[in-house]
């Protein structure tokens, strides 16, 4: 019959304690959480990224591709896309384009036209 003296020895070599890798481990986890949080803190107090879409407008690339136009006086390109992107139609008949629509479109988007072809000249 043990003693209480040897159960408490007994008792004692139970206890697991943790191992270099536990604690390492619990070490990893705590800094990946706090690194979390601290992500979170940083993006708290940042301006949104989002726009107001219909009323603010995104910047658009030189090289953005949009509604078709024919330039009166072509150089190389005759048909080109012009910066128009936002254009709807009540009927299918209204998509289709002729010569004078496209010379409309060239006429009305020309300087604008003119403008994205030159900064566009880098990439050719």
């Amino acid at each position: 019959m043990p003693t209480h003296s040897t159960s408490k020895v007994q008792s004692a070599k139970k206890i697991k304690h943790p191992t270099y890798l536990d604690k390492t481990a619990q070490l990893f986890f705590f800094t990946e959480m706090l690194r979390g949080m601290w992500v979170v803190l940083e993006q708290f107090f940042r301006p949104p990224y989002t726009i107001f879409y219909p009323y603010e407008k995104g910047p658009l690339s030189p090289r953005f591709r949009g509604e078709h136009a024919l330039r009166r006086y072509p150089t190389v390109d005759a048909i080109v896309e012009g910066p128009n992107f936002e254009y709807s139609t009540e009927t299918r008949e209204e998509l289709l384009y002729n010569k004078e629509k496209l010379l409309a479109n060239g006429d009305k988007w020309e300087p604008e036209i003119a403008k994205n072809l030159q900064a566009n000249s880098y990439y050719v």
